[in-house]
């Protein structure tokens, strides 16, 4: 089984201090600090002594325990665990001294304490983020955002903080965060072999009871590595929106797990705030549903997330989608990662909410998926969308059927690697000169041969 650590969360507001430096004074001082876990409600429950039991033998086997502290959707610090320290020991005056004195008065609604020898600031947790995982089980992603405290996490890629040669327990960030660019690099570096993991996906499909063309599924992919938005347009009942589900589902992404949403477009969408948010009269900052969705995938950004507008062109797309549109022409190079120009304008945004929605982008392992019905219900599209989407057609139904023994075949969790954008313009595929050459040539081909049908 792998090594148990825990997630803390904290809240600055409740005592109106800063937590993490709080602390840290203690340990400059006392050389350790005791951060006390305090109940919410005379009913709450302790916790679980047996998840401390677990944590004290795993520290005495000479094991880096690792707490993570979480606070408005990020992981702020980390903290060296030297002993953890249940609800009945904590009422031992000999711990007092080791409580930052600002909450030493609610010493008694302590259901457990952490003691702790060092902690480093973090300034950027992506690798944390992406590292995590629920302690238990096969990968289970880590919801930050109920109300449990503490949370028991397991890294994917066990790194070591504390366990080196440091002039002093507030250690160096600059070498911290030397190393989590580096870790963060590598946890991004799996390996897929396409035409196998698409082999697969086909037959995932076939297995649910829909059947497409292969050509279809292997344009579906590749129109999604090389452009983050794909629309598919046909008639309808030519299963649109079943393809988007099935392939997002195949690869580990559905509804249950957060990583799949399929969201109706309404004839009513004038503008972006359904997606986007909007400020109340009160000047408060509502979320959108799109702007929810990306925070999560920030968050979780080593996995592929697929954001799917369902007949989306039963109100006019520049209306409502324009401002995503142009965000997504921002894509840059960010060192290893693919970044835009921030989701939402400051002036969109409350104080409260800029700290939790300020710096949103659109992550590289976000995929946006139209679909689209051509009738007279619909609005047409604009050059500026098509000029920014790939476009699949759904143009025949196929009326073979199969029937007979289907082995059953359960969903992958594929990293977003297997999506993931390589080359965003031609200086980063200078290798492939040649395959540059050859395909500018069929374009050109097309080209001519376009002029020529349209002057007949």
């Amino acid at each position: 089984m792998s090594d148990i650590h825990i997630v803390l969360k904290y809240n600055d507001n409740l005592y109106r201090v800063d937590t993490i430096k709080e602390h840290e004074d203690v340990i400059k001082d006392k050389g350790k600090v005791i951060w006390g876990i305090i109940k919410p409600s005379d009913g709450s429950p302790g916790v679980d002594r047996g998840k401390i039991k677990l944590i004290n033998e795993q520290i005495k086997k000479g094991i880096e325990t690792k707490a993570f502290f979480y606070t408005q959707g990020r992981i702020t610090a980390v903290g060296l665990i030297t002993k953890m320290i249940d609800r009945e020991e904590m009422k031992n005056s000999i711990y007092l001294d080791l409580i930052p004195e600002y909450y030493r008065k609610d010493i008694n609604r302590c259901v457990a304490g952490v003691e702790l020898s060092s902690m480093i600031k973090l300034e950027d947790d992506t690798f944390e983020r992406a590292n995590l995982y629920r302690f238990g089980t096969e990968f289970g992603s880590v919801s930050y955002a109920n109300r449990v405290n503490p949370m028991y996490v397991s890294e994917r890629t066990p790194r070591s903080y504390f366990f080196k040669n440091y002039e002093k327990n507030i250690v160096n960030l600059e070498v911290i965060n030397k190393e989590v660019a580096y870790d963060k690099v590598n946890t991004n570096e799996i390996v897929y072999n396409v035409k196998d993991e698409l082999d697969y996906i086909k037959s995932y499909i076939k297995n649910h009871g829909f059947s497409y063309n292969d050509k279809l599924i292997e344009n579906f992919y590749l129109s999604l590595k090389s452009k983050p938005f794909l629309i598919l347009a046909g008639i309808s009942g030519t299963g649109k929106s079943k393809l988007a589900r099935l392939f997002a589902e195949a690869i580990g992404c559905n509804t249950k797990n957060g990583r799949f949403m399929l969201v109706p477009v309404r004839p009513d969408w004038s503008d972006s705030t359904e997606l986007l948010g909007y400020k109340d009269m009160h000047n408060k900052f509502h979320p959108g549903v799109l702007t929810n969705f990306i925070k999560r995938a920030i968050n979780d950004i080593n996995r592929p997330y697929f954001f799917v507008l369902d007949e989306m062109n039963l109100a006019r797309v520049e209306h409502y989608f324009s401002d995503i549109l142009s965000i997504i022409e921002s894509r840059k190079k960010d060192g290893d990662r693919i970044v835009t120009d921030p989701l939402l304008n400051k002036e969109l945004l409350d104080e409260d909410s800029f700290h939790e929605y300020g710096n949103l982008y659109i992550p590289e392992n976000l995929y946006f998926i139209g679909t689209v019905n051509m009738d007279e219900t619909t609005f047409p599209f604009s050059k500026k969308v098509l000029d920014r989407a790939n476009v699949i057609e759904f143009s025949d139904v196929n009326l073979d059927y199969f029937v007979g023994d289907i082995e059953e075949i359960t969903e992958k969790v594929l990293n977003n690697s297997f999506l993931k954008s390589e080359f965003l313009t031609l200086n980063d595929c200078l290798d492939y000169r040649e395959i540059i050459d050859d395909v500018i040539l069929v374009l050109k081909k097309i080209k001519v041969s376009c002029i020529i049908k349209c002057n007949r």
